[in-house]
């Protein structure tokens, strides 16, 4: 009855969370009890195909879910499952096309910084138009009765995998707007504040020269991780390949960060330094440790999202 459990586990994605455990209980036995009726007037057990055919029957997972949901207004119970799904993955598009034209206008020069709150704006009224253009289309959809073929089509083969392991949207826009954010600090497009004061004077400091071994390599990291958060805004499921793609780029992040954190020293003065104090010294050997408990804690952050991914590939495999 796998392909019954695969159902239920998708129904139960669509469902109210207050409620979750009791309908989907209770659907399942409903579903068992059909399915040994039909066995036993076979007086056999269904195949996959007779499976599938009996859920290919009962509707598409979103459609059973919306049996059970609350009334809605202007939108009702039928459409509100799919019109939540698509409401996402358009906001989804315009996170990543805005992402995309950010980098590209600041790459090549044709926005400066000062512009950025520009850019911010224009995201913010994209997804106000995003929400209210997918809002209007589906209550004129709810109004003239409009069919959406995608219910009636659907395919049981197409159903997630069991476990059902969904993408994080909030988890993956988090790092998203992070790993932009330090491309474009590692390639010195944005600017954080580079002096101190000691003994009542101005100092300015920089990385290291060890600092440019790591260029490219924290590059490739960034753009690739980037482009997959990207890949994983049009996604709903985990699977193999990008569980994989996404332990490879942790553990290629973990191999950098240990690099880093063997540069000694790792912050420098910048400037005539034969006329730094002891004070001076001290204070560069403070600004050092402060920066290796900010690797340190980059590091963390990237072992725990290793365990994550870890962990949802053995989830994968055992309820493969």
């Amino acid at each position: 009855m796998i392909w019954v459990d695969r159902y239920l586990h998708a129904v139960a994605n669509y469902l109210p969370e207050e409620s979750r455990e009791d309908i989907t209980q209770e659907l399942k036995i409903s579903l068992y009890e059909q399915l040994e009726d039909q066995s036993e007037a076979l007086e056999r057990a269904l195949n996959e195909e007779e499976q599938k055919a009996f859920l290919k029957q009962l509707g598409h997972p979103m459609k059973v879910a919306a049996g059970y949901a609350k009334q809605q207004y202007l939108i009702g119970p039928t459409l509100y499952p799919f019109f939540k799904y698509i409401l996402k993955l358009v906001i989804s598009i315009v996170i990543a096309v805005q992402v995309g034209l950010t980098l590209v206008t600041v790459f090549t020069g044709s926005e400066v910084l000062s512009e950025m709150p520009g850019l911010l704006s224009r995201l913010f009224y994209g997804i106000i138009i995003a929400i209210g253009g997918t809002t209007g289309g589906f209550i004129v959809a709810e109004y003239t009765g409009e069919k959406i073929d995608w219910f009636e089509n659907w395919d049981p083969s197409k159903l997630p995998p069991f476990p059902n392991l969904r993408i994080s949207r909030s988890d993956n826009i988090f790092n998203l707007v992070f790993e932009t954010i330090g491309l474009l600090w590692w390639n010195n497009i944005i600017h954080f504040t580079d002096s101190v004061t000691a003994d009542s004077s101005i100092w300015h400091i920089g990385l290291a020269e060890g600092w440019a071994t790591f260029y490219w390599p924290v590059n490739i990291i960034l753009f690739g991780a980037i482009a997959l958060h990207l890949h994983y805004l049009f996604s709903e499921y985990w699977d193999l390949p990008k569980i994989s793609v996404g332990i490879v780029l942790d553990a290629a992040t973990l191999v950098v960060l240990y690099g880093l954190s063997q540069l000694d020293p790792a912050i420098v003065f910048k400037g005539d330094i034969t006329t730094a104090s002891d004070g001076h010294q001290r204070l560069i050997g403070l600004l050092d440790g402060i920066l290796w408990y900010i690797l340190l804690g980059i590091a963390l952050v990237v072992m725990y999202e290793l365990y994550k991914h870890g962990k949802t590939l053995y989830q994968m495999k055992r309820g493969a």
